[in-house]
């Protein structure tokens, strides 16, 4: 049986949206969990970043313990990506940039999820509805 909540070996909802949005900035960087055969794992640093070049390999960058899963992380990869040797961008300017997609991620999830719920409530015959704890009315 499938699970559908969990995403290349992740449960929690935060460390999914970190992998969607290091995913969404760099389509061939993946964020997964290590199986305990992998030559890379251990037990320290379960999760890592994997890159998959196209028509080549694809390869471990980096292990990852599960406390470094936040921002800091895209903001390591939007640091070590900068090609121009003059950008005048700093490491906290990055990290604010990780964190604004991050949240923009978690805004996009939101407003699918509001949609969903306006869709069905205008397919319904009911007048009324209970969505988290609040009562909304056609």
């Amino acid at each position: 049986m499938i699970d559908l909540n969990k995403v290349n070996g992740m449960y929690s909802v935060h460390h999914r949206r970190i992998a969607e949005v290091i995913n969404d900035v760099f389509p061939e960087v993946t964020l997964i969990k290590l199986e305990a055969l992998h030559p890379a794992f251990t037990v320290e640093r379960p999760f890592a970043i994997v890159h998959s070049p196209p028509f080549l390999p694809q390869y471990v960058v980096r292990t990852v313990a599960e406390a470094e899963i936040d921002a800091r992380l895209l903001a390591e990869l939007l640091e070590n990506n900068t090609h121009d040797p003059n950008s005048t961008v700093n490491r906290l300017d990055i990290l604010e940039m990780a964190q604004h997609a991050i949240s923009a991620k978690r805004e996009v999830e939101w407003k699918e999820e509001r949609g969903d719920v306006m869709k069905s409530i205008m397919k319904s015959n009911k007048n009324e509805y209970k969505h988290d704890g609040k009562v909304l009315r056609k």
